[in-house]
């Protein structure tokens, strides 16, 4: 992790969003608008963790940031019905973003700097790219590429300094 925020550009030129929040997630995650109604009180759609796609499945981007309004941390999670902000990167910002933990292995692997990254479909994390294409449709998106080395052994998911290639990565 870099800094004590998930957005580490100095000039960060995505768009801002401001979502009702599903689920618990933690900043770093990458989000995607439910089907739920929009909010008659705020006028703002509900997001929640990406979950229901492929792994490395192409699509949106939107990153849950830290709730700042509120005094919130970047590992502090939310609570299900509240305000957050996102953030719709563009290529070249440079975030923290959790970084899923390969559980049984104790280590992250082969994920050092440049290793590409791609969403993981059922929970929003980012995991190594997968190593072949499938049928399916899977592993063809890899948006974010390691800024840093994980320091190993390590025991859960990570907050960790990524670059945004864009969705056509």
């Amino acid at each position: 992790m870099r800094g004590s925020q998930i957005i580490v550009s100095a000039e960060p030129k995505g768009r801002f969003e401001g979502a009702i929040i599903s689920g618990t997630p933690k900043p770093g995650t990458v989000m995607l608008q439910t089907n739920a109604a929009v909010s008659a009180g705020t006028g703002r759609a509900t997001f929640a963790a990406r979950s229901g796609v492929l792994d490395g499945a192409p699509g949106p981007v939107a990153v849950l940031l830290e709730d700042y309004l509120q005094g919130g941390s970047a590992t502090q999670a939310y609570v299900s019905g509240s305000w957050g902000m996102l953030y719709w990167p563009v290529a070249g910002d440079e975030l923290n973003m959790i970084v899923k933990y390969e559980a049984g292995t104790g280590t992250h692997g082969e994920e050092l700097i440049g290793t590409e990254l791609e969403i993981q479909g059922s929970t929003g994390k980012l995991q190594a790219k997968g190593t072949f294409n499938t049928p399916s449709g899977a592993h063809v998106s890899a948006p974010f590429m390691m800024m840093e080395q994980l320091v190993t052994p390590f025991t859960a998911d990570s907050l960790t300094w990524c670059k945004y290639l864009g969705n056509a990565a």
